[in-house]
């Protein structure tokens, strides 16, 4: 029978003499990708020309739609992204209009360990409680996910109320880390990523960040819309 240190010494040998260049494929360099934003030959020139065409673009979103250059997406893991999302619905809680956005990235090399059966993963989930829709939304509504990050990814958008707007951005980093702002309100979306927000009449807003425990698709955000509406602490909070 082998000792622990021959053991060892086997997996060091084994593990040493797999090429560098499968070692960074199995596992992405973070580094080698931030080197790479600074080397124009690895830029994707295409990206960079299209982006152009949101310069013009005056939203009432909280942040400019900034144009920079990207490395190519296949540089940092081969079908490694295959698109990002951002979606809407209304709903009511005891009787109150709730508007809800969220945030998700599609099914990858990057992430199939992870996501397993689902097709996507909603990495931020917000509720607003309103008491106003306009008939035309576009004044109320409008929000929007980038992937010039990647593998890092970033949304934002933001909400009007009869007298008040709510501005939010949230981010999943691909090292783990994953925050959002909403009204310069930070929140760790590591401990849990629907967030629901209520305004006040002092124009004071109160909130609960909620933990689901388990990664969640858009396939799922129906059915956990309908869940938060029988949560005792979610029906107290919607009657305060």
């Amino acid at each position: 029978m082998l000792s622990n240190k021959y053991i060892f010494l086997l997996i060091f040998v084994f593990t040493s003499c797999i090429p560098t260049k499968n070692r960074e494929m199995a596992q992405p360099n973070y580094k080698n990708h931030l080197k790479n934003q600074y080397d124009s030959l690895t830029w994707d020139y295409g990206l960079l020309e299209f982006d152009k065409s949101f310069l013009t673009d005056k939203g009432i979103l909280p942040f400019k739609y900034g144009v920079f250059p990207v490395s190519k997406y296949d540089l940092f893991k081969k079908d490694g992204f295959k698109g990002v999302g951002s979606s809407s619905k209304f709903s009511k809680f005891n009787g109150n209009d709730v508007f809800f956005n969220y945030f998700f990235i599609n099914k990858s090399s990057l992430n199939s360990h992870l996501l397993k059966e689902k097709n996507d993963e909603v990495f931020f989930l917000i509720g607003i409680f309103t008491d106003y829709i306009d008939t035309d939304l576009t004044n109320q509504i409008s929000n929007m996910i980038v992937s010039r990050n990647h593998p890092d990814y970033i949304g934002q958008g933001v909400f009007k109320t009869k007298n008040d707007q709510f501005d939010y951005v949230a981010f999943k980093a691909y090292e783990g880390n994953s925050h959002a702002i909403v009204n310069m309100k930070m929140f760790d979306l590591n401990y849990g990523n629907i967030i629901l927000i209520k305004p006040k009449k002092d124009s004071t807003f109160r909130y609960l960040q909620l933990d689901h425990k388990e990664i969640f698709s858009t396939d799922e955000i129906q059915e956990i819309i309908d869940n938060l509406k029988n949560d005792k602490n979610i029906l107290k909070f919607s009657n305060d």
